[in-house]
């Protein structure tokens, strides 16, 4: 018995009917068939590339949206974390070499080539940083925030 078809069914049996048909006709007839309903080749070409050009350029604002805010998300994470390096330089210099002890593994590669007293009050803040995204910074007691 045969199965009774909805009206999407067939509608997409049409579609496929058609698309076949303009796909077994040559490029001259699909153009001469074109003008004859008073459509103008030249006229659509544009109107689909337009479209094709929307399409593509919101995906792509979509994907720049998407960057846009996972980069917000970082810098923001970023931001809540240095938030826990103290404000003063001495201070700054004291967690290091805690983070050193604590992590000594740490110390033979950042400071292989140098020494400690050496390092710029820029160098320190940047370790401390480092050490914070690496969890480094958590279970040590930062005394001042800066607060």
């Amino acid at each position: 018995m045969a199965r009774v078809k909805d009206d999407g069914e067939r509608l997409h049996a049409f579609a496929n009917a058609m698309a076949d048909s303009v796909e077994a006709a040559s490029d001259e007839q699909v153009l001469l068939d074109a003008r004859s309903a008073g459509v103008d080749p030249n006229q659509t070409k544009s109107h689909v590339q337009q479209l094709f050009r929307g399409v593509v350029k919101a995906s792509k604002q979509r994907r720049l949206e998407q960057a846009q805010a996972e980069y917000k998300s970082s810098l923001a994470a970023f931001c809540a974390a240095t938030a826990r390096i103290p404000a003063q330089r001495t201070e700054q210099r004291t967690l290091l070499m805690r983070v050193f002890q604590t992590h000594p593994e740490i110390r033979s590669v950042t400071l292989q080539h140098r020494e400690f007293s050496e390092m710029t009050d820029s160098d320190v803040q940047t370790l401390l940083r480092q050490a914070e995204q690496l969890g480094l910074l958590d279970g040590l007691d930062t005394v001042d925030h800066g607060e």
